[in-house]
Parts: structure tokens; sequence; C-alpha cells
């Protein structure tokens, strides 16, 4: 299941915050790329199983300012259909919510409830990746990230 929510205005983020199902523990997984996001989808389903929690995937893809919000260098419909068979071919029961922002982290940050539970695809390096860097935001919000490394 493929679920896009957006807005056609000029905030920072353009989707709504995600809203917590009572009595329902999800597992946000935030979409990279598809190489990368593989191994943190398998750790998702292997987590989510264990909880009995749902999946969503958060892909926030990042739109240059010379562009307006509602307007991506790709379409969005190329982009949601990229994702659902991203997420077919996993095999795993996900949901995805496709944000369009001016800023990755804070689109994330933003869409994310309160102490959620965070699967994201890095490497830990002595220099902090990206990865690293939206790790320790996330957890400095109160959520629970787990950073799965993947030696492929």
């Amino acid at each position: 299941m493929v679920q896009v929510d957006y807005k056609r205005t000029q905030a920072q983020l353009t989707a709504p915050p995600l809203q917590r199902e009572a009595a329902q523990l999800h597992c946000y997984v935030v979409f990279t790329t598809p190489r990368q996001s593989v191994a943190a989808l398998r750790e998702a389903d292997a987590l989510a199983r264990g909880l009995h929690a749902r999946i969503t995937v958060l892909a926030a893809y990042e739109v240059p300012f010379h562009l307006p919000l509602h307007r991506p260098p790709v379409s969005i419909q190329f982009t949601e259909e990229r994702l659902a068979e991203w997420v077919r071919q996993g095999g795993v029961a996900a949901s995805v919510r496709v944000y369009l922002c001016r800023d990755t982290c804070e689109a994330i940050r933003h869409a994310l409830p309160p102490a959620s539970l965070v699967v994201i695809e890095g490497r830990k390096r002595w220099w902090p990746s990206r990865a690293q860097k939206l790790t320790r935001l996330l957890e400095h919000d109160g959520h629970r990230v787990v950073l799965v490394e993947d030696f492929q």
C-alpha cells in the first residue's frame, strides 16, 4: 500500500505529521536509497514481527529552491510507483509516506510522532555520516533509533 499526503503550500514540510493509532505500535523506516534501505526494511520487519507492529516507510524528497514544493523534478506518481515496487520486492507489509520538503532531516523530525521506534541504515564512521547525524537528532528528540549497518 502506498499512501501519499502532500499539500500545495510553501511550508518546509508538505505532509502532515503522522498520527499514532491507539494500541498499535509503529516501526518507522527512513528511506535513503533502495539499496541502502533494504537492510533497514529487513531489520524493521524482524522488529515488527516480534512487537506486532506496523511498518511505515518515510521517504522525504528535497525539492530544489528554484522549484515550487508542489512541482518536484521527478513526478510524484513515478516516485510512488518506485517505492511501492521496492516495498513489494522486499516482501514486507508496509505503508509508505512521501514528503516533499526543503530539508530532509527537518521533514523526518516533523513527521514522526513522539517516542517513535525508527530504523535507519547507515555506517558508523569516524566522521559522522548523514545517517549518524539524523540518528543523533532523532535520539535528542526522544525517539528510539536503530542504526543498521549493512556491510554488503
